[in-house]
């Protein structure tokens, strides 16, 4: 059986201390390498206490979280398309 290295840290489900607490375990278990299993469990644990987190802070359910999340990915990369095609605005003066 696989234990983590780390103390114990106790975090309360639906406060930030568990997202802490999740974190610092799947930390551990990338760190340690022992399976591919467990780092999936941590990440599941870890989508778990965030979506606590933001129903008990701001009635938010993990299901929009994840659509927000899936939303901002494809905009980010033509936004920055944009800018990049669009360059620096170009100051045109007049000579008269």
């Amino acid at each position: 059986m696989w234990t983590h290295n780390i103390r114990p840290y106790e975090g309360k489900i639906g406060e930030f201390s568990k997202i802490t607490e999740e974190y610092l375990e799947l930390e551990d278990a990338d760190i340690q390498k022992i399976s591919k299993a467990w780092v999936v469990i941590e990440c599941s644990d870890l989508i778990g206490a965030v979506g606590a987190y933001s129903w008990r802070t701001n009635k938010i359910p993990l299901w929009l979280l994840v659509v927000l999340t899936y939303l901002r990915i494809p905009f980010k990369p033509v936004r920055n398309f944009i800018r990049d095609l669009a360059g620096r605005p170009k100051i045109i003066r007049n000579k008269g």
